[in-house]
């Protein structure tokens, strides 16, 4: 990954591994992705500065670095928010009590099969 290091005019290998990952969904799903503009779609991920895997960090680069390269992928996300919609707020799926009913629903139901 150091090869990468430097790509996309960034030192900091989360930040060009992230703007390489936003420019290829972007390709890939036909959108013209512009940043922060009027009239583009608002979608923005906030990660939590106070995460232990992130406290004390010197800059959003470094906290972007540690969160994809030292994190756990999810624990240090703090909210999501997917075509101007809250989807995540404060660590937490807006549907994760209804997935977590559905699951325990469907594995009731099967074992309830085989017995």
């Amino acid at each position: 990954r150091n090869v990468m290091s430097h790509m996309n005019g960034s030192p900091h290998l989360g930040t060009a591994l992230t703007l390489a990952a936003v420019a290829g969904g972007a390709a890939a799903s036909g959108r013209d992705v512009a940043g922060l503009h009027l009239g583009q779609q608002a979608d923005w991920i906030e990660l939590s500065a106070e995460h232990p895997t992130l406290a004390a960090l010197p800059s959003a680069a470094h906290m972007l670095d540690a969160h994809v390269f030292a994190g756990d992928g999810a624990s240090t996300i703090l909210n999501v928010v997917r075509a101007g919609r809250v989807v995540v707020q404060n660590s937490k799926h807006m549907l994760h009590d209804a997935a977590a009913a559905g699951f325990v629903k469907a594995r009731k139901a099967m074992l309830d099969a085989v017995q």
